[in-house]
């Protein structure tokens, strides 16, 4: 009918793309901006924040000191992820099910084991990376990405981990 026509117009034009990760939605004469999104589709998290489009009088350094925090919590929240990731993939040649499984590694028996293990393996291996990386760069995180020597260092971990584990019996 013509009022769904109508309504269905004004939906799809309250959305505008502005880049992958940042979108305006209009709502109610108000615009709002989507600033950041997280988690996976069992627990997804989006962050909105109302667009200020009056001209501020703002210091110039205040808004470049809050944008190059963002950026660094940013590249710090990237490499969590990367971490996270390698670590999956790297814990996935000693889980039955995974595409990486390698059968005669298969060392983690249960859902439970391997969750505790990649939690476990993230958050040491990330801490002491960032670690690593704060110490050659006077204290700051600003830059910081997932190297191929911490791709490595994080395989290494997980097998060295593995070696003093037994197969699980079928």
């Amino acid at each position: 009918t013509r009022g769904e026509e109508s309504r269905h117009k004004r939906e799809k034009n309250s959305r505008e793309r502005t880049s992958p990760k940042r979108e305006k939605v209009r709502e109610a004469s108000r615009e709002v901006e989507e600033v950041t999104r997280s988690g996976n589709f069992d627990n997804w998290s989006t962050a909105m924040v109302k667009a200020d489009t009056s001209t501020a009088s703002t210091s110039s350094q205040a808004v470049s000191t809050t944008s190059q925090q963002r950026s660094v919590n940013e590249e710090v929240d990237r490499l969590h992820r990367k971490v996270a990731t390698k670590v999956m993939k790297n814990l996935n040649r000693f889980y039955p099910g995974a595409e990486e499984f390698e059968p005669e590694l298969h060392k983690i028996g249960s859902p439970d084991e391997y969750s505790k293990l990649a939690k476990q393996f993230s958050h040491q291996l990330r801490k002491q990376i960032k670690e690593s990386y704060e110490a050659y760069h006077d204290g700051s995180l600003e830059g910081i990405v997932l190297t191929g020597d911490n791709e490595q260092f994080i395989r290494t971990e997980v097998e060295s981990y593995f070696e003093g584990v037994s197969c699980v019996r079928k």
